[in-house]
């Protein structure tokens, strides 16, 4: 007869899982009535067996026992090495949330930063635009007043020349006027030079 061939350590645990499913369901009082008969059967077999028997019986139950010790040292083992494997995944879940938010916190602060350069370049634009405009409306003014002063010399000359040409009677009357004429004139020219300031 060929000798039985040794159970690997997933047979042996299949094996050991099912018999105790099979023992978790069986009824109490069958199971003490098993239990009695497997104590009765092991008391009528320690009575007959003789000394080498025994001796052999106390070797096997240090064998039983020491492959239940491995058997709870390599369970003990898997459980450390499966916890330890759960513990090493929360940590990498938790490093790769922890980079995923400081990637997403950059990401924010130049988008912060780009609405801040945008900001400050429109401002500056704006401040730009005005001086230029201010400038503008400096050098038409200038230009507006330069031409008044043109004109009220021409005008002045003109005065004069008519004045020279007329007889001495006249020219305290056309004096008058001319003045007149030029106040007004004055006058429309300021007038002119704020509206054109307003605008």
């Amino acid at each position: 007869m060929p000798p039985r061939r040794e159970l690997t350590r997933e047979e042996k645990d299949e094996k050991n899982r099912k018999a105790m499913e099979k023992r978790s369901l069986e009824d109490p009082e069958a199971k003490e009535v098993r239990l009695a008969a497997q104590r009765e059967k092991a008391k009528v077999a320690r009575a007959s067996e003789t000394e080498v028997e025994h001796q052999a019986r106390l070797f096997d139950q240090r064998i039983r026992q020491q492959l239940l010790r491995q058997e709870q040292t390599e369970e003990d083992d898997r459980a450390r090495l499966l916890a330890e494997e759960k513990r090493q995944a929360v940590l990498r879940h938790e490093e790769e949330n922890h980079i995923r938010l400081e990637a997403e916190a950059k990401r924010q602060a130049g988008l912060l930063q780009a609405e801040e350069n945008r900001l400050r370049l429109e401002a500056e634009a704006e401040r730009q635009a005005g001086l230029l405009q201010a400038e503008e409306n400096r050098v038409r003014l200038l230009a507006e007043a330069d031409r008044q002063a043109a004109l009220r010399q021409q005008e002045a000359a003109s005065i004069l020349r008519a004045m020279n040409q007329r007889p001495a009677s006249d020219r305290s009357m056309s004096v008058q006027q001319d003045n007149n004429t030029r106040q007004e004139r004055q006058l429309s020219a300021t007038e002119k030079l704020l509206k054109s300031n307003e605008l």
